[in-house]
């Protein structure tokens, strides 16, 4: 909270930081004393008063700015990519589905999401949203083909 009220001596003229910012300073004069809560969090929480009123984006998701006030701010790994990371700061931590695999699942917060390409099909690059069928004249008798 702050106020821009000189001499007031009740809480009642302190203005809460907004959603997004939070700011532990005692005796702040403006808005400018609320800091963002950083890259891979959020804040819906009017007032808050530490870091702690920031939440880490979920695993499956990412964000790259700052002062997010909402939890759909976050950003879904693409299909054929999962984390397991809450707070991700970056598209990075969002890891491809290994050769062999794939998923079409969006916001994919674990491995189990990559499935394995069924038997007579692969997917030979890492990062597959489908498997492809074997060619006529070709074949695979085992599951993960890459």
């Amino acid at each position: 909270t702050f106020s821009t009220t000189s001499g007031a001596v009740t809480t009642a003229s302190c203005l809460l930081c907004t959603e997004g910012t939070f700011s532990s300073a005692n005796g702040a004069t403006s808005l400018s004393s609320c800091s963002t809560c950083g890259s891979g969090t959020f804040s819906k929480l009017l007032g808050a008063s530490s870091p702690g009123g920031c939440q880490p984006c979920v695993a499956g998701s990412y964000w790259t700015g700052s002062g997010a006030t909402i939890p759909n701010t976050c950003l879904l790994c693409q299909p054929s990519k999962y984390s397991t990371a809450s707070g991700a700061i970056s598209a990075a931590a969002c890891n491809l589905c290994s050769s062999g695999k794939y998923s079409t699942a969006v916001g994919a917060d674990a491995i189990s999401a990559c499935s394995a390409c069924s038997v007579g099909s692969y997917a030979s690059i890492p990062g597959s949203t489908f498997c492809y069928l074997c060619l006529a004249g070709t074949y695979s008798t085992v599951s993960e083909a890459p």
